[in-house]
């Protein structure tokens, strides 16, 4: 009997055991299949298909969160810094709305964010940042995400979710591999912001060569494979806010080749104010006044803020929160914004129940002239009062 008991304890516990491993395994699969399916990507736009030494390059960030709601991108972005060196971090087309941490550098070849949105937000290609590189010399590169880099998905319990993205490798060439030059005479410089939206494209053409070109803003646009001869000055009139990029081609063997890319800035609308408030707080630069301020530009990014107290006062940069003085000539605080462009915001904030100095000053000289009249002129009521009383008693 206590064989047969022994064997049927042996029968149920190995019944037992594969049903534990069993169980384990689908645990296991549909642990790493809510991992995969959890994962959030994060993908790059570059215009330029061939990099030389010496050149700068734009690299658009965005992030598709494969049809979850996420509020909190904290990601961890790397470029190699022997070959790169990165000159912008931009945020002005960026869709999250809050910072705990903008974009910096904070190491060689390693630059962070930590930033979200209120509400939570959800799409296939949403914009995160912008950076620029420059090549500093010939060689193979990479830009890709290192760890920490993940999303907190909207969800009150902000899970933690991770965020992958596929390295960008691509090789520097020399510079003197390049052939073909392009400039633009309205817009010298690739790496600033300019407020003229006309543009004038040279390209160094040579006589008897076919060449095709594009100019978009939509940077994975290419040339057609239609080529025609080409102009030195070729213009583009009246365009709106945005990076725009002229391409040039070359076609060698029924097959485009690359001959050079030239990057357009255009930011002409000024800033946006969101706040501007003046406060006080005792645990703040020691209970002196202050002004909070905050101000959005979604094409270039702001540049700087300047303050400017009172109607006499002049016009200092200042980060927000910022102290104030009280002024002696008005009641007034006036902000500006500059983007990047140069293109500037002006707001005005009153002071809440405060008069100034010199409003106070003439106050107090109107009362004493009030008071001076009144007792120069009271003599003289008095000899008229005794006139009159005068001619009634005749």
């Amino acid at each position: 009997m206590i064989g047969q008991d022994n064997k049927k304890i042996f029968a149920y516990t190995s019944k037992l055991y594969k049903l534990v491993i069993f169980l384990t395994i689908l645990l296991f699969i549909f642990v790493g299949t809510r991992h995969f399916a959890d994962a959030a990507n994060l993908s790059v736009s570059v215009a330029e298909q061939t990099v030389y030494a010496g050149e700068t390059f734009s690299v658009d960030w965005f992030l598709n969160t494969e049809g979850k709601t996420i509020n909190i991108v904290d990601a961890k972005l790397y470029y190699s810094p022997d070959i790169l060196e990165n000159t912008e971090v931009s945020i002005g087309s960026s869709a999250l709305l809050l910072w705990v941490s903008e974009p910096k550098v904070i190491a060689s070849g390693v630059i962070t964010l930590t930033g979200g949105v209120p509400g939570g937000i959800n799409g296939p290609h949403i914009p995160i940042l912008r950076t620029v590189f420059k090549a500093k010399s010939s060689g193979n590169a990479v830009i890709m995400t290192i760890n920490p880099t993940r999303v907190l998905l909207h969800n009150g319990f902000g899970t933690e979710v991770p965020l992958s993205m596929r390295p960008l490798a691509f090789s520097v060439l020399s510079k003197n591999n390049k052939l073909y030059s392009i400039t633009s005479p309205t817009q010298p410089d690739e790496n600033k912001w300019y407020r003229n939206n006309n543009v004038t494209i040279n390209v160094g053409a040579k006589t008897g060569e076919l060449y095709s070109y594009s100019f978009s803003s939509n940077a994975e646009i290419t040339p057609s494979m239609a080529p025609a001869p080409i102009k030195d000055s070729i213009k583009y009139n009246n365009l709106s806010d945005g990076i725009y990029y002229f391409k040039l081609a070359i076609p060698v063997n029924g097959t485009l080749e690359e001959a050079g890319v030239y990057r357009v800035q255009i930011d002409k609308t000024a800033p946006t104010f969101l706040s501007s408030v003046v406060d006080k707080n005792e645990e703040m630069f020691n209970d002196k006044s202050f002004i909070n301020f905050f101000a959005t530009d979604k094409t270039s990014g702001i540049a700087n803020y300047k303050v400017k107290v009172g109607l006499f006062g002049f016009y200092h940069k200042a980060t927000s929160p910022y102290p104030i003085d009280p002024p002696l000539f008005g009641n007034f605080v006036k902000v500006k914004a500059i983007d990047l462009a140069g293109n500037t915001q002006v707001v005005t904030t009153y002071y809440r129940g405060y008069i100034s100095i010199f409003a106070q000053y003439c106050v107090i000289i109107g009362v004493i002239i009030i008071i001076g009249a009144l007792i120069l002129i009271r003599p003289h009521v008095r000899l008229v009062a005794s006139h009159k009383l005068d001619m009634w008693n005749k």
